[in-house]
Formats: structure tokens, sequence, C-alpha cells
């Protein structure tokens, strides 16, 4: 056998009679019997760790009888072994989060190809959750292909990827109320590799606080003290705390602190 190829396991079938002895590197047949006009086949499974092309020949003459009958001519085929190929994989995040609601989030989507050869036909699709949708169309890809969109979805056709690196899909999403909205993409896959993994990640849209005020007691005569009651609320629909929280009042002219 030719360098890179080896016996994987003994003879699994041998119409030829006689005996099949094999090494790791060599197949023989000895005292063999073929009936006249007929033909005879021995199996033997052989397998090569690295991909390649293997051209495997039988030279003239070594085919040999108790006749003195030999093969006239060189006899070869090539074992063809393909490379394989890790699929895909695929990252997400919002990297505005959180956001207030309308403000805009740049969702980045990362894949990355694990192998020692260029990864083609590359494409993934993701679906917005209900009420989170496109802000702008997407400006940045480093995938090639074709990247679409639509108000609550991205889709990456037919990209390619570089040996043993990664490209990124950008497109501004936002949310038009508060909540936490998780996103999930749909499997990323590729025509070089196959099926992939599938990301997640969940953009956080905050309703902004919101400030009441309040005179007690109201009215008053000139000159006596009325207690200003500033009344600030994180709303229901938010999941997180609101820190930093600021605010200044000017008084009217006329009013000043007791």
């Amino acid at each position: 056998l030719p360098n890179g190829i080896t016996v994987a396991t003994s003879p699994v079938a041998n119409q030829c009679g006689g005996t099949v002895e094999t090494t790791s590197n060599s197949i023989t047949l000895s005292e063999g019997t073929l009936t006249a006009e007929a033909q005879c086949t021995i199996l033997v499974d052989v397998t090569a760790p690295t991909a390649g092309s293997y051209e495997n020949c039988i030279e003239a003459g070594v085919l040999q009888t108790d006749q003195e009958a030999t093969n006239a001519d060189r006899t070869c085929d090539t074992l063809i072994v393909e490379e394989t190929l890790l699929p895909p994989s695929i990252s997400k995040e919002f990297s505005q989060n959180p956001v207030l609601i309308g403000e805009t989030s740049a969702l980045t989507f990362t894949i990355t190809n694990p192998n020692d050869s260029t990864m083609s036909g590359v494409s993934f699709n993701d679906v917005f959750p209900s009420g989170m949708v496109r802000a702008s169309i997407p400006n940045v890809s480093q995938c090639g292909g074709t990247v679409s969109s639509t108000e609550n979805s991205i889709h990456l056709e037919n990209g390619t990827i570089a040996y043993d690196s990664s490209c990124t899909v950008v497109i501004a999403v936002k949310g038009g109320s508060a909540g936490d909205y998780l996103n999930t993409s749909e499997t990323v896959s590729a025509t070089t590799g196959g099926s992939g993994n599938t990301a997640s990640d969940t953009l956080q849209v905050i309703a902004p606080p919101i400030i009441s005020k309040t005179f007690d007691p109201d009215p008053i005569t000139a000159g006596a003290s009325s207690t200003l009651t500033f009344t600030i609320t994180n709303p229901v629909e938010n999941t997180l705390a609101l820190e930093g929280i600021a605010f200044t009042d000017s008084f009217p002219t006329g009013l000043e602190k007791a």
C-alpha cells in the first residue's frame, strides 16, 4: 500500500481460496484457486488518517500462478481521502445593552471557521422576537455572500470564511417597548462543514424614570411654607434597577427655599 494508507482489519471476505495475509501496509494471497472463465474477490478494509490522493498499483508480473502466467499490465486505482471538516460556530452580542425605548443597539453576529481550509456556503437566519425591529439596513458584513433583512429578521447566504478565522455581520436594532428581548438565531451552516450551533443574547430595553411633584399644603398665604415633594418612579415594565438618577428643578421667580 502507498504511504499513508494502512490495513484497518483482517480480510472481510475472500472468494479466491488459499491464504490471505496482511501486514499494516500490505496484502498477500497465496495458493488461491480460480476455476475456468471465473473471477474472485478479496475484500480488505483500509484507512488513511490524512486527507490526500493515494494511488495504489499492482506492478506487471506481480500476479503469478503455478502455470507461470503473470499479469502483463500495471493495474492501479486511486483512493481520494477528503478532509473531515468541523461545522462553523456562531455567537451574537448586543453591543449597547441596555438601551432606552427607541434607542438603537448594534447586534453583531460572529461566525468562526475552525478548520484549516476555507469554508464556503456559510448561511444563517435570525428572526427577531416580537417588539424588536430593524433600525437600519445592515451596513457591516465581513462574511461575503449576500446579507438581506426585513423589519424583523436578518439572513446571510453563501458566505465565505478563510481558514482558522472569523467574520462578522452587524445590524442595528431597537425595541418599541420596555422589556427583555431574548433573541436566538437558527442554526448556522456551511456547504463545507455542515450544521453548527445557534446563538442567543438578550436585549434589555428600558423605559425612562417618571417624576412627579406636589405642594402640600396648597394653596398657602404669602410668606407661609409648603412642602414640595418629588416622586421618582421606575416603571413597572422595567426588569432592572435604574442607577445614576439625577434631576434639577429651578424655582420660578418669587418661590424660594424655606
